[in-house]
């Protein structure tokens, strides 16, 4: 598996934890799915913003680029639909230095 065909599954994955999130009735279930979410966006994000992105700018391989951001879009408007929904809040990671 190449690394384009990895953040298309990724894609996929975080696609159908939306759908599970959506057709769950259990909080407790709801809560487990949305910080599965959380913490794939998180990752799939960092993978995207320090490989993914300057090999496209380096190649103006726009299309690609263009591509990517269409399946970014795509799942925008699924997101308000479970923050609504009272989404735990978890610990910040960060320091508070930085």
């Amino acid at each position: 598996m190449n690394a384009i065909e990895m953040l298309e599954q990724q894609h996929r994955q975080v696609e159908q934890l939306f759908s599970q999130i959506e057709k769950e009735s259990a909080e407790q279930a709801k809560r487990r799915l949305f910080l599965e979410i959380a913490d794939a966006l998180a990752i799939h994000a960092a993978i995207e913003e320090r490989h993914f992105y300057p090999a496209v700018k380096a190649r103006r391989t726009e299309e690609i680029l263009l591509e990517s951001l269409e399946e970014h879009l795509s799942i925008k408007p699924r997101w308000p639909t479970c923050c609504a929904r009272r989404s735990p809040t978890r610990p910040s990671t960060r320091s508070s230095s930085g």
